[in-house]
């Protein structure tokens, strides 16, 4: 009786046997049209979850592809019968009889004339794979050219494009890379679908590429300045960058309008750049060679904030709710911006000499800032803690150096000029004036790998938001004076798949 709630049907109607048939094939097609719509929400679903967890946490998104998956009850199958069936198919030649019909066709298609050959090149692909629609699934494999994007062979097509420079490495070369020494080397945000790389110069200019998913690098803009750029930093939307002088100014480049202004401004040559995006505020963090720190809100013409500094800014790096700023006397000042931004506690330098980088390293579990690594000239990396658990879990360790490791012999230091922290491992990139970039594992404290040297010193390097792509910049620091400089030698910037080469070294 349930079956007929809501329709004019009697159980005393003399067809009631072929309403009741009826009635069954139509309740049997409704519930199978809400089965597939249960099954296609659920199937949208997981596609939503598994996008932004690629985007989030790409470890955990990994983790949850390796699970097994319960596909039934029954027997497993045996392997021989399964390498029989298969040998069967592919390697076992078969011959065929085709019939008479063949020749017929083949009669009918011999005045038809044959189409030229195409030649379907990696770039074709590339291309047409950037141009798709990101949840499109054409194939009958229902994969969606997001994961077209997101998977691609890089490392392969990478090899391919890298084979024709004179890196060592192999690494791939940006195209039309600056006229002078790279000073800042930042890659886009998470925010970006595509990958963008911007890089700021001393020949007073700020360039941004796009890196496709082949590799390649297409020059999409530049800006000027009065004055050297010193620093770059991305807004965390991707739409604009903001660009630091030694014209003692700091500039908002907006991407889409091409269009430059200025945002902030010292009484000196501003040294680095960063945008902080706090739950309950956005500003701009800059700090300059006339010993302050200033926070703006880029809407002004007045910083919100200004700190002192007992010198010089030579380095700094934000990683929220945490800042550093490492200064010319040597001083290390911490800083959190929870709130507000506010001085937290000034650390003794580990190092003795120069402070040359410093970069804000997370705590693999709870994935906050909890300390920062030190670069100085002498060839040295500092890895502090902020508030350690053991003393010992501070300490230093030299890199960057040349010569024979003989007692009595000598050595040739350089210094480390950047340094940079894989987003998904958690492990270090060094690179430095001896023309090398390293990898290694702080917490196993070993190397993971070493470059080949190039022939000029390393002044920069990044790492994309996934961890796929390591970049640096090649040129001239000026560590051995102008004596040493040969106008002759061009400046690079070179990119190399890095994901399996900085994972933590197992125990």
């Amino acid at each position: 009786m349930m079956a007929f709630a809501g329709t004019n049907v009697s159980l005393s109607q003399p067809d009631i046997m072929q309403k009741l048939t009826e009635r069954i094939d139509d309740l049997k097609q409704r519930i199978a049209a809400w089965g597939k719509r249960i099954r296609r929400y659920t199937e949208r679903s997981t596609r939503f979850n598994q996008n932004r967890l690629f985007q989030s946490d790409q470890k955990r998104l990994y983790k949850s592809l390796e699970r097994p998956m319960v596909s039934g009850t029954g027997p497993v199958p045996n392997q021989a019968d399964t390498v029989a069936f298969w040998r069967s198919l592919w390697s076992e030649p078969v011959n065929h009889n085709e019939g008479p019909w063949t020749e017929v066709v083949a009669s009918q298609c011999a005045g038809i004339t044959p189409m030229d050959p195409v030649t379907i090149t990696p770039d074709d692909v590339a291309e047409a794979v950037r141009r798709a629609p990101n949840w499109k699934s054409p194939g009958l494999d229902g994969l969606h050219h997001y994961w077209l994007k997101g998977f691609v062979s890089i490392e392969n097509m990478f090899n391919q494009l890298g084979g024709g420079t004179n890196n060592p490495n192999k690494d791939v070369e940006v195209t039309s890379p600056p006229d002078d020494t790279v000073s800042s080397l930042e890659f886009s945000p998470p925010s970006v679908p595509q990958t963008f790389l911007v890089a700021g110069s001393w020949d007073c200019r700020v360039r941004c590429w796009e890196v496709e998913a082949s590799g390649k690098t297409v020059p999409k803009a530049a800006q000027a300045m009065d004055g050297p750029v010193l620093d770059v930093a991305w807004h965390d939307d991707g739409t604009k960058v903001f660009m630091a002088s030694t014209d003692k100014s700091v500039k908002c480049w907006d991407l889409a309008a091409n269009q430059c202004v200025q945002v902030a401004a010292h009484d000196a040559p501003v040294k680095t750049c960063h945008w902080i995006k706090a739950p309950n505020y956005n500003c701009l963090m800059t700090a300059s060679w006339d010993k302050t720190l200033k926070f703006w809100d880029t809407r002004s013409a007045v910083p919100v904030m200004t700190m002192n500094l007992s010198e010089r800014c030579y380095c700094a790096d934000v990683d929220y709710p945490m800042a550093v700023v490492g200064t010319a006397d040597r001083g290390i000042c911490l800083y959190t911006l929870e709130g507000k931004p506010a001085e937290f506690k000034r650390v003794e330098s580990p190092l003795k000499y120069q402070h040359r980088c410093i970069a804000i390293f997370r705590d693999k579990k709870t994935k906050q800032p909890t300390g920062f690594a030190l670069g100085s000239v002498e060839g040295r990396v500092a890895i502090q803690y902020v508030n350690p658990a053991n003393p010992k879990d501070n300490f230093t360790f030299k890199c960057h150096r040349t010569g024979a490791g003989t007692t009595g012999s000598f050595q040739d230091i350089y210094a480390v000029n950047d340094i940079a922290f894989h987003p998904v491992h958690g492990t270090l990139a060094t690179v430095g004036s001896d023309g090398s970039f390293s990898f290694w594992d702080k917490d196993a404290r070993t190397k993971l790998k070493s470059s080949e040297t190039l022939d000029q010193p390393l002044t920069k390097c990044a790492f994309n938001h996934s961890g796929q792509i390591f970049a640096y910049a090649v040129g001239y620091d000026w560590s051995k004076g102008h004596e040493h400089f040969n106008p002759a030698k061009k400046n690079y910037i070179f990119l190399r798949p890095c994901f399996d080469d900085l994972k933590p070294r197992t125990t």
